[in-house]
């Protein structure tokens, strides 16, 4: 009977030691990178600290009203398949750096070829600007899946450095950059800036 006094109360101090040794940031990131894997913009924001969720920042992942429903299918498609390992955390007074590696697949060729081979297709035959959006998003539709079928899907790594502050006993993410976002974007955020 003392044994077994002495194993639940060696296991209740082990839970309680692994417990107060979770005090860093590494659930919220599991939790922000699933959000990312289900794209879902809301929960993805949730994580991210208020104080730098600005409009701005938000307009840039609004982009369920900005892209065609072709283009946001293939981006939540890919996003399911972001890896990650978070590693190297450290603590500097009260910001914690995290290095996470990331695995997802890089859009930008077919995103590129895509939006190329569009452009020239509605200039050479619409230049009149007489195209419904119905065809429109048809034909973009159609030249974006021909794309996803000639070109395979390309992986890349990227090791990025996220900031993590603690905030009313809650941790965010503090800063998020266009790096981080285009993981979950398939680098279309780098692609539209070039665009421009």
């Amino acid at each position: 009977m003392k044994n077994k006094k002495y194993i639940i109360i060696s296991v209740l101090f082990l839970l309680f030691i692994v417990s107060c040794n979770k005090d860093g940031p590494e659930e919220m990131l599991d939790n922000f990178t699933v959000a990312m894997q289900e794209f879902d913009l809301e929960k993805v924001f949730s994580y991210v600290n208020p104080d730098k969720v600005n409009s701005e920042n938000k307009d840039n992942l609004n982009i369920e009203n900005q892209i065609e429903k072709s283009f946001l299918s293939y981006l939540k498609n890919n996003a399911k398949n972001i890896t990650y390992e978070i590693k190297d955390v450290k603590k500097d007074k009260d910001i914690v750096t995290a290095k996470v590696y990331f695995k997802y697949i890089d859009g930008t060729k077919i995103i590129r070829k895509t939006l190329n081979e569009y452009f020239e297709y509605i200039n050479e035959n619409f230049s009149d600007g007489n195209i419904s959006e119905e065809e429109n998003s048809k034909i973009l539709n159609d030249i974006l899946n021909k794309k996803i079928k000639e070109i395979e899907p390309l992986y890349v790594d990227a090791i990025i450095d996220i900031e993590c502050i603690k905030k009313d006993g809650k941790w965010y993410i503090d800063n998020p950059s266009d790096e981080l976002f285009d993981v979950m974007m398939s680098n279309f955020i780098s692609v539209s800036k070039k665009l421009n």
